[in-house]
């Protein structure tokens, strides 16, 4: 039986954020560009000097020489600032923890990171957590917390509210059900003059539903249980606290009343801005590259000329959304700004001037002039069609138009001579070589004897050489791209002895992140193919080291 964690979590040094850039320079200084992992020398020496900062107590653990050093670097890696390399463990610090390095908007960028945590992300499902988050988890809990204090008939939450009842939300749409049991409970407590703490029923009732650390009667220890809530509760206060307007007051939080509706603002432009990550899928970097962008990164001044009126804004809207919709979700990179607004402009037939306008109030990440990113919207859709065997004419599809992103023109189904139809012919146009793409949903794919022979003797020799129009492209491989999980590497070697093309094999989420990587790296069609030609079921780590080495 797989056991997920039910409760938000957060590591725990007790200080509050106000803390985080003297930690994040001094983790720089310490650490940067070294493996982190069972480095112990370097996990004291860390928490030597957060001692002499004064960050943390002078006293080195004795338990675990440097697990203080340990608790803070996993904190710092938790809010994005940094983030272990896959090819070598080196410690690899993203943008933000730069900026806040150079004394850039500190403050601002430690909000960011804080109301940009969400649950799941790529560092709590990484193999540092043998207890991974509930795959039903889908949220900003801060953000989530901000939501709750701004509801006028919530205006508060104490922190117990929060242990026993906030930290369960996975979604935001739990909200109106926990408002509900928390007013409830506000409203007995007045009649009957027991507090949540003393609820020993409710407390056991909630335990036996959420709390997924093993231990022996478990079930009788309510009260351990709700010291490791309240432990989570408090980490999440101090942290909102460090955002100006929010007021802790012993066991409960708030919202001073003159900063509602600014508070109100930040947590709109959070939410217009930042929509939840799924890179999180791809891998660590990817996830944390992301997570941990500069505010300036996400600036927008164009003008936009005079606002049309409201009506034909809100029939517009809804057309243009839609649109948009259609567009990421079919789509692996979208592209953004002016050529943006040219595609919208030829699928809605609505005026440029209308759609900037809309796309500055709902969508305003896809005006920025950056490089265009894997959508998110298609992140999500080819996972889900990856793994579901019954969807494979779709998956098929959704991986050509990968590859034709990644540069490769692509000739889908065509056919050997003996009537059999290969998914797609991938030509590279600079260098005349081509490469037959095999592509296999569901959750395992098995290399059989069968499938390895219609590869090694009937794709193979069909394709070796290729007429087009431009002229005749050679084969140089055949890549297998699966939807999760490859058995039958050893046939992948043999359909090479056989036919003398080499070949390799690799899932839809390192696809992604190769993907994700030519945005950032322009990765060039030679390196791929040293890559494809490695005749092997790929790992991350040739992905990452073939992209920086070959």
């Amino acid at each position: 039986m797989v056991v997920y964690r039910k409760t938000w979590w957060l590591t725990r040094p007790v200080r509050a954020p106000i803390a985080h850039d003297l930690a994040v320079k001094t983790f720089a200084e310490v650490a940067e560009g070294k493996r982190w992992e069972g480095n112990r020398n370097l996990h004291l020496q860390f928490e030597k000097k957060l001692g002499e900062i004064g960050i943390k107590r002078r006293a080195v653990s004795t338990v675990g020489a440097g697990s203080g050093g340990r608790t803070w670097a996993s904190l710092l890696r938790a809010f994005g600032f940094w983030y272990p390399s896959e090819i070598d463990g080196k410690v690899i610090l993203t943008p933000v923890a730069k900026a806040i390095i150079k004394g850039i908007k500190v403050k601002d960028h430690i909000i960011k990171q804080i109301l940009n945590y969400q649950i799941p992300n790529a560092y709590f499902i990484s193999k540092e957590f043998i207890v991974k988050p509930h795959p039903d988890f889908k949220i900003f809990p801060f953000r989530f917390l901000l939501k709750m204090l701004l509801d006028p008939e919530i205006k508060y939450l104490t922190e117990d509210e929060i242990a026993i009842f906030v930290i369960t939300a996975k979604k935001d749409e739990d909200l109106p059900r926990l408002k509900n049991t928390i007013l409830k409970y506000r409203a007995l407590s007045e009649r009957d003059g027991k507090e949540l703490k003393d609820r020993v029923d409710l407390i056991t009732q909630i335990q036996r539903s959420y709390d997924h650390r093993y231990r022996k009667n478990a079930h009788l220890d309510y009260k351990g249980y709700l010291d490791f809530t309240r432990a989570i509760a408090h980490t999440f206060v101090i942290n909102l606290a460090y955002i100006d307007g929010i007021r802790k007051e012993k066991s409960k939080v708030t919202i001073n009343s003159k900063k509602e509706k600014e508070i109100g603002r930040l947590l709109d432009f959070y939410e217009k801005m930042y929509p939840f990550n799924q890179l999180y899928k791809i891998s660590e970097e990817a996830f944390s590259g992301h997570y941990g962008l500069e505010l300036g990164k996400f600036k927008y001044t164009r003008k936009i000329g005079v606002p049309p009126v409201a009506s034909l804004l809100r029939k517009a809207s809804k057309k243009i959304t839609l649109a948009v919709n259609e567009l990421l979700s079919i789509n692996p990179i979208l592209e953004k700004g002016e050529k943006l607004i040219e595609i919208l402009h030829e699928k809605t037939g609505l005026d440029d001037n209308l759609i900037r306008v809309v796309l500055e109030k709902e969508h305003p990440t896809l005006l920025f002039p950056t490089l265009p990113s894997v959508s998110q919207q298609f992140l999500e859709r080819y996972l889900s069609v990856a793994t579901d065997g019954t969807k494979w004419e779709e998956f098929e599809e959704m991986t050509r138009k990968i590859f034709r992103e990644l540069g490769y023109a692509v000739l889908p189904k065509l056919s050997t001579k003996e009537g059999e139809q290969i998914d797609a012919l991938l030509l590279d146009k600079t260098t005349k070589h081509s490469a037959i793409l095999d592509a296999k949903s569901g959750e395992l794919y098995s290399l059989t004897t069968k499938d390895r022979d219609l590869m090694g003797s009937t794709y193979i020799p069909n394709f070796l050489s290729y007429q087009a129009i431009d002229g005749t492209y050679n084969l140089c491989f055949f890549i297998y791209v699966v939807g999760k999980k490859f058995r039958g590497e050893k046939n992948l070697r043999k359909i090479y002895a056989k036919s003398g093309v080499r070949g390799s094999a690799l899932n839809a989420r390192q696809l992604l992140l190769i993907l994700d990587l030519s945005r950032k790296k322009k990765i060039s069609l030679d390196k791929l193919e040293k890559l494809f030609t490695l005749t092997k079921l790929l790992t991350d780590k040739d992905i990452l080291t073939c992209i920086d080495v070959c």
